[in-house]
Formats: C-alpha cells, structure tokens, sequence
C-alpha cells in the first residue's frame, strides 16, 4: 500500500492463506478509483467492478465459480439504478 498526503493511492491486493489474490482495488486520494476485482479462493474472477469518486459506477459483474457470468448489476453515483 501506498499513502499520498496521508490517503491511500495506489492499488491494494487482499490475498487468501493460499497465497492467491483475494481482492485488488486503485484508490486515488483514500477513495476507491477505477477497476476493482474479487476472486475465488481458486483465483477465478468472481466480482469485476468499477468505481469514480469513491462510488461504485457502471456495471458490476459477478461470475460463478465455473466463470460463467451469473449477473449484471447497473451502478450510478453509487447507487443501484434499473
């Protein structure tokens, strides 16, 4: 992890006991800022998100374990939008 002026900036990496990324997330003054991921402890991709300004934005995509796309979820300004 990195701090500018005190706030997070940069990317940050969770990672299980086995040593496979958990979760990787950019955050620019403290906030999360553009890509972020989730993964199965088997390190398939489980969660694709994307944030501006510390909210979620655009479109979250969550995938089974197998990798198949399970659903789409619509984010604007942080919130769920239909």
């Amino acid at each position: 992890m990195s701090y500018k002026s005190g706030k997070l900036d940069g990317e940050i990496k969770q990672y299980y006991s086995n040593g496979q990324v958990a979760m990787s997330r950019y955050f620019k003054n403290g906030l999360p800022e553009g890509e972020g991921k989730e993964y199965y402890e088997n390190g398939k991709l489980s969660v694709l998100m994307f944030f501006k300004n510390g909210k979620a934005e655009g479109d979250l995509k969550h995938y089974k374990e197998n990798g198949e796309l399970e659903e789409i979820v619509k984010y604007k300004d942080g919130e769920i939008v239909d």
